[in-house]
């Protein structure tokens, strides 16, 4: 039965599919919400801040609460123009950023469903590959990777374009789907899944064509198919990845990441018993998937796919795909990045697990297909020999490992499980559901040990110590010391920023690179980096005393929140030096440079030293995220104006309406020069490219409803027919 023509039995995998991440996820719907790393220290406090942004009537380009500022089109992993966000302006915020999320966990499983029934499994045993996407370790560790929930979610949809553009008829609306699909994964907030959702749909698209009409015929066909959607695709997403491309160069990622931190969370080669038995990793791991569980039926049904092309290729596949996954581990990945430029500026290794989970588990669902559909066994007896090994090997770890989680008693009963359903499954065709049920519950009950819960007011209402934001003037800043655990309760993060307070360093993947260099030379220097940053609060490691600071509460694991009196977020100065980072750098961290009464000022447009005596004050007129009005007295000759906020490209400023240059000053902040007198600077941010970007995927949406819409003169020729 088509996947496009549902019947009985693919409503009831749909439907099973629909339910089957609340087994799960069901303690969302009483107001809790999974602590997992980035959901509610960046994925909460960003979408918090775009919801924001939007109910008050601006687009937002500029995030004052994270670092000095940064540019939020830099990273498209805020997905500022994924249009599902707009289901965060309903209903209750934390609630419906938690649904929005269980949503995309449908939505995979319904893919993995589809590409499955592509490849020609019955819908019991699809759906249960679909389940693979909802609830396996790669698919729950994704809750604690921000974004990632949501651009694979669209992975399956892309790659099953791709397999029905591989067709002899070119229907013109699966190219304007395929290209959407991939516009979602770039929209959604990562285009590197770009590459896996088009290496998964042009290799099985490639393999099942090939069976019957060998390879050259299907390549002709595909390639050039595959390439317009793509191109399609890239114009559709490009108001997110045309500013993202403008600003790279002020990115953390300028001229590609350095090896050592672009292989960081590489894949154990240890870790591969993971595949067959659920992990005991930590939550908080310092590892992006903590979980690499497939299911132990799923593992052992995959020996059984057989010999044929297509199981030949998704076997190759996901063998490449784990040698990139393992980074540092191996020189496989080195040498992609070198044969690939693109993948110099992804980081993770760890994300390539992706396309071995697809392949695995579509290797599982089309061996568990071919047990059923075979009217005779003696031919599966090689790979019922190889599913045998891989259920010996899950006891032998089983043994090994202490856990009773996945001790031997789980493997026995599991394995002896799927057996019994396989052999009551091929006398009676209605007990082929049995291997749904049993897939979830041993997915699931893996996954629970994964799986961390905080009650949501913990994200809706801020501790009362923290004080209210006066509106018009800079947002109060916090500082947090990078050493500590983490945990709710101490505030990380960017845990803050939903109640308009600034972290620092905070998280961003689109914070300046600058920025960075500054934290990393600062790390040690809490209260030198509050001197110069303008941080009012301060969470360190809990001591009896701190010179400087009030003790205001302690937060428990071993934190303790401290304040620190304000002494302005502005300075004009009459001293002004023209070095390097380097130098600017050495400089910082020397006890002996008082940073309030002198400024760094980088060499290039604009830069002058300065060697007077003037002084000033400032006030702000006017502080929201993207226009800033200071009125500033200068008095004693010449000077520099200062700002404890992040340069960026993006920003322009007038003094007293003339257009004047914005510097890079203290390394990472603007500063402004000013002559004596009182001056008015207005400065205002627009992301670069935005408006190209804009254009761009209008033209690409006109040529995508070109491509849907059923044009007169088609509806005449299928009558004269």
């Amino acid at each position: 039965m088509d996947a496009g023509h549902p019947g009985n039995g693919a409503r009831w995998a749909w439907g099973a599919l629909v339910v089957a991440p609340l087994v799960l996820f069901f303690p969302i719907l009483f107001d809790r919400v999974p602590d997992m790393r980035d959901l509610p220290r960046f994925v909460w406090p960003a979408r918090a801040l775009w919801r924001a942004a939007i109910l008050d009537g601006r687009l937002p380009q500029w995030n004052p609460l994270v670092g000095l500022g940064t540019a939020t089109l830099a990273a498209p992993v805020h997905g500022t123009f994924y249009p599902p966000n707009l289901l965060l302006l309903v209903g209750p915020p934390v609630l419906a950023l938690c649904l929005m999320w269980l949503g995309h966990v449908v939505l995979a499983g319904l893919g993995g469903y589809a590409l499955a029934r592509q490849l020609g499994c019955r819908a019991p045993v699809a759906a249960a590959s679909g389940v693979v996407w909802q609830l396996g370790g790669f698919a729950t560790s994704l809750w604690s990777a921000g974004e990632k929930i949501l651009t694979c979610a669209w992975v399956p949809w892309a790659a099953l374009g791709l397999v029905l553009l591989a067709e002899r008829e070119l229907r013109r609306r699966v190219l304007a789907g395929t290209a959407a699909a991939f516009a979602l994964i770039a929209l959604a907030g990562d285009p590197f899944i770009w590459l896996h959702a088009a290496v998964l749909g042009l290799a099985l698209g490639w393999a099942k064509g090939s069976e019957s009409e060998g390879t050259w015929p299907v390549v002709r066909r595909l390639a050039p198919r595959a390439l317009v959607a793509l191109l399609l695709a890239g114009l559709l997403a490009a108001i997110s990845l045309v500013p993202a491309l403008y600003l790279l160069g002020d990115s953390e990622r300028s001229g590609g990441l350095a090896l050592e931190a672009a292989e960081r969370w590489s894949f154990l080669p240890a870790r591969v018993i993971e595949f067959l038995l659920p992990s005991n990793n930590p939550i908080h791991a310092d590892m992006l998937i903590t979980s690499a569980y497939l299911g132990l039926g799923v593992v052992l049904c995959a020996p059984l796919a057989g010999r044929r092309r297509i199981t030949m290729t998704l076997l190759i596949l996901a063998a490449l795909a784990l040698a990139a996954a393992f980074g540092r581990h191996t020189l496989f990945n080195g040498v992609l990045r070198a044969m690939f430029p693109p993948l110099s500026y992804m980081r993770y290794p760890e994300k390539h697990l992706l396309v071995v989970t697809a392949c695995l588990g579509l290797l599982g669902a089309m061996g568990a297909e071919r047990v059923l559909a075979s009217g005779d066994t003696r031919h599966l007896r090689h790979s019922l020999t190889a599913a045998a090994g891989l259920l010996i090997a899950a006891l032998v770890g089983a043994l090994v490992s202490n856990d009773p989680s996945t001790g031997a008693p789980r493997v026995i009963l599991i394995g002896g499980a799927l057996a019994g359903v396989l052999v009551l499954a091929r006398r009676k065709a209605a007990a082929t559901w049995l291997v749904l049920p049993l897939v979830v519950m041993d997915l699931s009950s893996a996954a629970s040990t994964h799986v961390n819960w905080a009650d949501a007011r913990q994200l809706r209402e801020p501790p009362p110590y923290l004080g209210v934001r006066v509106e018009g003037a800079p947002p109060p800043r916090l500082y947090y010391t990078p050493s500590l655990d983490g945990s709710l309760a101490t505030l990380p993060d960017n845990l803050g920023n939903p109640w308009g307070i600034a972290h620092l360093p905070g998280f961003d993947p689109g914070r300046t690179g600058k920025q960075r260099r500054v934290w990393d030379a600062m790390v040690n220097q809490a209260q030198r980096a509050a001197a110069l940053f303008d941080i009012e609060w301060l969470v360190l490691p809990t001591a009896p005393a701190v010179p400087g600071l009030q003790t205001i509460a302690p937060l428990g694991e071993g934190a303790t929140l401290f304040h620190r009196t304000s002494t302005g977020r502005t300075r004009v100065m009459g001293r002004a030096r023209v070095v390097d980072d380097a130098t600017a750098i050495a400089l910082l961290r020397s006890s002996g440079f008082a940073s309030e009464s002198e400024a760094l000022v980088a060499p290039g447009e604009g830069a002058a030293a300065l060697h007077g005596s003037a002084w000033g004050a400032c006030n702000h007129e006017l502080h929201t995220p993207e226009h800033v009005r200071l009125r500033c007295t200068v008095e004693g000759g010449p000077a520099l104006l200062v700002q404890s906020e992040a340069w960026s490209p993006g920003w322009r400023a007038t003094v007293d309406g003339h257009p004047a240059t914005i510097v890079h000053a203290q390394i990472a902040m603007r500063g402004i020069y000013l002559d004596p007198g009182e001056h008015v600077i207005d400065q205002r941010f627009h992301s670069p490219g935005l408006w190209t970007g804009l254009l761009l995927s209008v033209l690409g949406l006109v040529a995508t409803l070109a491509l849907v819409r059923r044009w007169p003169c088609e509806r005449r020729g299928r009558g004269s027919r």
